[in-house]
């Protein structure tokens, strides 16, 4: 279904979660994942200060440094991803590692 949202064309997908891909699911899988405590800085609204990242993991960082493009929306983190040109704008959901195989 497409919908016209401030001159611009909107494209509306629903789906169904399989099996293990609800929103529940993901969360707690998310939260128990190596990008669990950064899910809870950005719920609580304080990105930390990049000294006090050293001690995490590289993921961690990778997640950290695109703190402006990451959101936690329907208890999910999502990374909100845009084209060059601007045209298009999308959400994606963050895959814990225990989500790997099956994406991949």
């Amino acid at each position: 279904m497409e919908q016209q949202a401030d001159g611009q064309r909107v494209r509306i997908v629903a789906v169904a979660a399989a099996n293990g891909w609800d929103q529940q699911t993901l969360r707690r899988e998310q939260l128990a994942d190596n990008i669990g405590p950064l899910m809870l800085e950005m719920e609580a609204g304080q990105c930390p200060k990049q000294r006090g990242i050293s001690a995490w993991g590289p993921i961690y960082k990778s997640y950290w440094a695109q703190w402006k493009t990451l959101a936690v929306r329907d208890g999910m983190l999502q990374h909100h991803w845009e084209s060059a040109d601007k045209k298009k704008m999308a959400a994606q959901i963050v895959i814990p590692l225990s989500k790997m195989r099956e994406v991949l």
